[in-house]
């Protein structure tokens, strides 16, 4: 199995990198934030140009994808039924790299957060086969151009996998809510 490279919270290339993101759904969370940091990731299967990452998505958490890119990329994603993914230029640079952010699924019954309800989850080892996610990168010139293909799997799963503990389930209430200062 290849590694992810120096983190396992993120998976990079020359002039990119990408993270996966966890989110919570908090309905009544009055100034709460939903956002619990990067879920753990691991390159399964590496061929030129492409590569094919295990990420864990513990119940009830929804993902959204954080890219960093250099100028000369592009990136577009999708479900692997064809359902766009939304990308948002979240930050850019004086030199020309942007975050961007990959948070929900466009369908035909409108914008979804992307969590269980809206790509496929792998359960068991037979569903390693199918990917959730595409993401292309696509590099201008002489940059190389990347295919991610994002299997999206139960924490079990992700730990028989990969040896490595997943996260545990994060709850609304495990939010941090912020103490007065003195």
């Amino acid at each position: 199995m290849t590694d992810t490279g120096p983190s396992p919270f993120e998976i990079s290339g020359k002039g990119w990198s990408i993270s996966f993101q966890r989110r919570v759904t908090d309905p009544g969370g009055k100034d709460r934030s939903p956002n619990r940091g990067a879920l753990p990731c691991q390159v399964l299967e590496s061929r030129p140009a492409e590569l094919s990452v295990i990420v864990p998505l513990p119940e009830g958490e929804e993902i959204w994808i954080a890219a960093m890119l250099e100028p000369d990329f592009t990136l577009r994603g999708t479900t692997v039924d064809g359902d766009a993914l939304v990308v948002t230029e979240l930050s850019a640079v004086a030199g020309g790299d942007r975050l961007l952010g990959l948070d929900a699924v466009s369908a035909q019954g409108g914008i979804r957060a992307i969590d269980r309800n809206s790509v496929s989850v792998a359960g068991a080892p037979a569903d390693l086969a199918r990917q959730s996610l595409m993401i292309e990168l696509a590099g201008a010139g002489e940059r190389e151009s990347m295919c991610l293909h994002v299997i999206l799997a139960t924490p079990e799963l992700y730990a028989a996998t990969t040896g490595r503990s997943p996260p545990a389930a994060s709850l609304p209430e495990h939010s941090f809510a912020g103490w007065r200062l003195p």
